[in-house]
């Protein structure tokens, strides 16, 4: 529930200058990165460079406590973009079955999921700001 709270005030505060003025739209970039850990420059890294995300990190917002409860990666981007745990949304597996044949396994299960009309999701909530 804490993480759920931090990622909602996190964002929150993204949107608040958008409110707060009539302007031009604010872009954000959303930087998402699977099993990179702590290997880049903006978290302490010296022996690899990353020079351009490292400047982004320095102007934008940079989150060092931000994570999510699930152990694959379908799962954790859901509850990222959600804000929600991922047993909430019923999407706690690893979602790499699809109707296109790919992965094999119960493709039906796994193109039958539709995310509830009730839940919005980061995109949505930064496109109605």
């Amino acid at each position: 529930m804490k993480s759920t709270l931090s990622l909602l005030a996190f964002f929150s505060l993204l949107c608040a200058p958008v409110l707060a003025a009539d302007r031009a739209p604010v872009n954000v970039v959303w930087i998402v990165i699977e099993d990179a850990s702590p290997h880049i420059g903006c978290y302490g890294e010296t022996l690899i460079k990353t020079p351009h995300i490292d400047r982004m990190a320095r102007e934008g917002i940079r989150c060092s406590s931000a994570f999510v409860t699930a152990p694959v990666c379908s799962s954790s981007r859901s509850a990222m973009v959600s804000g929600m745990y991922q047993t909430t949304l019923g999407v706690h597996n690893h979602r790499s079955q699809t109707s296109s044949g790919k992965g094999g396994g119960n493709a039906d299960y796994y193109d039958s999921y539709k995310v509830p009309k009730s839940v919005k999701l980061i995109p949505e909530l930064f496109r109605d700001a």
